[in-house]
């Protein structure tokens, strides 16, 4: 069985700080008893002005993670997110919990995924390009960090 991991709404987060990150389990149960219910996903999109490596998100990322955190996504809407834009969007989970494991990403909806992203670890986002143009067509994996996109 896969774990799939979100991260805790913030209720209060001082500023500039990241919010505290804790696991929640596929049936959606939060880490402390004391929630009523699950908890919304979180990653910090916030760009540090002092950190300069990467590559900064696009409007598309910054769409589909404001998606990931509304707790809005309807089950019927999760095989394409976004029916309007010229990309297609999948997400993998459940819109019941607000969990979900994966995002992947057609750009130009030919029925061939171009990336897919993984959120099964808390607070994390990896996104790996199949055929990244950049790299000469190769694969290409990136981490959000600061609110950038880091290769390795």
């Amino acid at each position: 069985m896969l774990a799939v991991y979100t991260a805790r709404s913030r209720p209060s987060e001082p500023a500039g700080g990241a919010a505290q990150q804790a696991p929640a389990s596929v049936d959606g149960a939060a880490a402390s008893s004391k929630d009523a219910g699950p908890s919304r996903p979180h990653w910090n999109t916030e760009e540090n002005p002092n950190w300069h490596a990467g590559v900064s998100l696009r409007p598309m990322d910054r769409d589909i993670i404001a998606a990931l955190e509304s707790g809005t996504v309807a089950r019927k809407d999760m095989t394409d997110v976004f029916p309007d834009r010229p990309y297609k969007v999948r997400f993998a989970g459940s819109a019941t919990t607000e969990t979900f494991a994966y995002v992947l990403i057609d750009m130009n909806r030919d029925d061939k995924w171009d990336e897919k992203w993984d959120l099964t670890e808390p607070g994390s986002i990896k996104r790996t390009v199949f055929h990244d143009p950049d790299a000469l067509g190769e694969q290409i994996m990136f981490t959000l960090v600061q609110g950038r996109w880091q290769p390795h």
